[in-house]
């Protein structure tokens, strides 16, 4: 499996797809090494994230339905409390999300809960799996 690593990204405001402030961006640099480059192509291209003040939730998926062309990662500054790994965790976790193309419309508490599972688990496997790369290279 194919990842980046630091030195493929360049620090300026042109090529980082974020809409935020500095502090986000490098709890975004903590974490992108570990989503597989095919992954992290797609949602590069795809997808924006979005650091917003609110105290409701850490985090949120928003769908391409609800935005022409590009889904929203949006997070929130509450994210900053948690340590580095819940945070790496919370940001693999909304970006399974959009691998898994999950809706997050109206939709009953058991699928809710079911696509919660799938999308813990693919951020756990994407840990494991670099883990298991980190310490074979």
């Amino acid at each position: 499996m194919d990842y980046y690593d630091i030195s493929h990204f360049h620090c300026n405001k042109e090529s980082l797809p974020v809409l935020s402030d500095l502090g986000f961006r490098e709890v975004l640099a903590d974490m992108v090494y570990i989503v597989p480059k095919d992954i992290l192509d797609d949602v590069l291209s795809n997808c924006a994230f979005l650091m917003i003040n609110k105290e409701v939730s850490p985090c949120a998926y928003i769908p391409n339905k609800v935005i022409a062309k590009k889904s929203i990662f949006a997070f929130y500054d509450m994210l900053y409390s948690l340590d580095k790994d819940k945070q790496v965790h919370m940001i693999l976790h909304e970006i399974a999300h959009y691998v898994l193309k999950h809706v997050d419309e109206e939709q009953p508490k058991e699928e809710f809960i079911k696509e919660e599972k799938e999308a813990t688990a693919l951020a756990d496997k994407w840990i494991n799996d670099w883990k298991k790369h980190y310490k074979t290279a």
